[in-house]
């Protein structure tokens, strides 16, 4: 238990600098486009595009195996929202309203609630998925949008969410819409 404390005191004291090394050890033109571009693949419009994409492939099921997606997506959302708005935590480049709070980061946990979702839906897909959700982690930090303790909660919200998600997508796709 003490070893534990140690580990997070000294993980809360150096996290203020870890996003400007990663950034700074990294940079490069092509180290932003990358970065970028992991960034934005887990945007909300991009992400409600890919659901409505598997919606389609599944065929005549398809709304309903979309149903347990869409029902983690919005309540990652609004967790990831509420504790934006209790915790007002300023992002690393500053600035940032109430909503736009730098904790958690909702792109990590977005990312990581479609990695568990999808991987325990299609588990040969794991390793990629966890791949692209550690790149979109990681990209939020060499962004210099989020410090390190965002991304570690909002991986974990999401992880926990699609993990549930996940073991009661029965249920929820029992669940009459209209």
């Amino acid at each position: 238990m003490i070893s534990l404390f140690i580990f997070l005191s000294v993980f809360a004291l150096s996290e203020r600098d870890i996003p400007y090394k990663i950034h700074d050890s990294l940079h490069s033109p092509t180290s932003d486009f990358i970065f970028s571009g992991l960034s934005k693949s887990a945007n909300r419009e991009v992400l409600v595009a890919g659901v409505l994409l598997y919606a389609i492939m599944e065929g005549k099921d398809g709304i309903s195996k979309a149903k347990p997606v869409v029902a983690g997506g919005a309540l990652t959302a609004l967790t990831v929202f509420s504790l934006k708005t209790i915790t007002y935590r300023k992002r690393p480049t500053g600035g940032g309203g109430r909503q736009n709070s730098s904790f958690p980061s909702g792109h990590a946990s977005a990312a990581f609630f479609i990695a568990t979702y999808f991987s325990k839906m299609y588990p040969k897909y794991k390793i990629p998925l966890f791949v692209w959700a550690t790149g979109v982690g990681i990209s939020r930090l060499y962004l210099l949008r989020h410090w390190p303790s965002d991304v570690v909660a909002g991986s974990l919200i999401g992880i926990i969410i699609g993990a549930k998600i996940f073991q009661y997508r029965e249920k929820i796709i029992e669940i009459k819409l209209w």
